[in-house]
């Protein structure tokens, strides 16, 4: 590698994190609140991101950084009108993410237009996901709830832009390791963000970042514990059950770069970031994440002992990332022994409540359902009890989906989910160990994602919904690049007479 690169590589990370960290300053500064000062932030940061890119001397390579930076915020623009619901988008929205997204998205159409690239590849579950937003269309035409299925489409429409501009981008290992990289920093900027607000016990009015409401903070620490309160964060991830399953996901992916890291200070950067998201999980004392966590912590060194040329060096990371594992959980053991024990049953009864009502929405049209991004809005007429203003979408994904798009909606998100997953198992094969701890790594965010679901609408909140179409961009990439491999290492005339 040039020297010169080596030295501009941490650039792209440095560039993109100065800019994010000047608008959480400005917005303290500002009185904690970007509402009038969203002009001055926006040219700074945005002076500080165009001064990052030609610094790095690498503009498409900086952009990736950036798209896997900014995945966790939410800083965005909203046009039109505003449906504040829970479970789906509430509004046409263009966050930071898009920005990076379409930027990327012009060099892979040039790619296309100068023949770089053969063709546009698309993967099937792209198609399934397409085949999804066909009933918000029809909602859209049909109504009668046009404009939350509107919002839910455009959200989708980015979501499948996404995917395929990383599928496209992220064609080598260097260019995963560098992804993987830009991922561990935004995991970093929340984690530290999170512990400061656990440390401090407030927030502190980040809203246009993501930052979760302080009334919903102060209601979940006075109802989750009995006989106490206990502060739980949310960083800038609306909610810390949100905050803990972008964790559960993520964290495998630090693990994976410990496990294949070259040098010293790119292991203690992912330890590093190990440390922290696993303490700032602790702190969402969010037991879903917990949970997920858990298993995806275990099925990913299982995995990774699989492989020949990792199965020295998974060893000595098990001991390593366990011994840290256990430190932190031996300085928490108070406060999750607490929250275990000690919870609030009423948490776990109305959550069966709200299932109860997603059941009888189900019974009344289980085929198709209401339409897409609509639960909340039809939801009174099925509720046992009277919700007020603001109805609470069912804590599960399921039946989420069951109850908008009906049994031929929940099978093709399955289908799509089932397909993506396949993908990932078949890359065990992969013989660089490199591509195939990162798709470990995936594998096992999937399989958290999929637990997190029986309790939660996670993947119903944009930016732990970017992070499901990040992972599965990350397989498909595996995917591509091992069948590339394959053929190539295929000798001559081989199945051929």
């Amino acid at each position: 590698m040039n020297p010169a690169s080596r030295i501009r590589e941490p650039i792209y990370s440095l560039g993109v994190l100065a800019a994010l960290t000047f608008l959480v300053l400005a917005a303290m500064s500002f009185g904690a609140n970007l509402s009038s000062n969203r002009l001055l932030a926006a040219l700074v940061g945005g002076a500080l991101l165009i001064a990052g890119a030609l610094l790095s001397g690498n503009v498409r390579l900086f952009c990736l950084w950036g798209l896997g930076v900014s995945v966790p915020f939410l800083l965005a623009k909203t046009f039109g009108e505003v449906i504040d619901k829970g479970g789906g988008e509430v509004a046409l929205n263009l966050d930071v993410t898009d920005l990076f997204l379409g930027l990327l998205s012009l060099y892979v159409f040039h790619d296309l237009w100068t023949g770089r690239r053969d063709g546009l590849r698309i993967p099937i579950p792209a198609f399934v996901w397409m085949a999804i937003m066909g009933f918000g269309v029809v909602a859209i035409a049909a109504g009668p709830y046009r404009s939350v299925a509107l919002f839910e489409v455009f959200r989708m429409a980015k979501m499948l832009v996404l995917f395929l501009v990383l599928c496209h981008e992220l064609q080598t290992p260097k260019r995963l390791i560098h992804w993987c990289g830009a991922l561990t920093s935004g995991l970093i900027v929340n984690a530290v963000f999170g512990l400061a607000e656990f440390y401090y016990e407030r927030t502190f009015g980040l809203a246009d970042l993501g930052e979760a409401n302080e009334d919903v903070i102060k209601t979940l620490a006075a109802t989750s514990l009995q006989g106490s309160d206990i502060w739980r964060v949310g960083a800038f991830l609306l909610h810390p059950n949100v905050f803990g399953a972008f964790l559960a996901v993520v964290l495998p992916l630090t693990m994976a770069c410990f496990l294949i890291a070259g040098g010293k200070v790119q292991k203690i950067y992912y330890l590093g970031a190990f440390v922290l998201g696993s303490t700032a999980l602790v702190a969402t004392y969010s037991r879903s994440g917990w949970l997920s966590f858990a298993v995806a912590f275990t099925l990913f060194m299982l995995f990774a002992i699989g492989h020949s040329g990792l199965r020295r060096r998974s060893a000595t990371a098990a001991v390593a990332l366990g011994i840290l594992l256990i430190g932190v959980l031996i300085a928490a053991r108070g406060e999750i022994a607490g929250r275990i024990m000690n919870s609030k049953a009423e948490a776990v009864s109305f959550r069966q409540v709200f299932n109860e009502d997603a059941k009888r929405m189900i019974e009344e049209k289980p085929m198709w359902g209401f339409g897409l991004n609509s639960y909340v809005l039809n939801l009174p007429a099925f509720a046992r009890y009277q919700y007020g203003s603001w109805p609470p979408p069912v804590h599960n994904t399921y039946y989420l989906w069951w109850a908008e798009t009906g049994l031929i909606g929940l099978s093709l998100h399955l289908l799509m989910w089932g397909g993506i997953v396949w993908a990932g198992m078949r890359n065990f094969r992969v013989k660089d160990a490199r591509m195939y701890a990162i798709n470990a790594a995936c594998v096992v965010g999937m399989i958290a994602f999929a637990l997190d679901g029986l309790v939660s609408f996670s993947l119903r909140i944009t930016p732990t919904l970017k992070t499901f179409w990040v992972i599965a961009a990350m397989i498909m990439a595996v995917h591509y690049w091992r069948l590339r491999h394959e053929r190539a290492e295929r000798p001559t005339g081989a199945g051929t007479r």
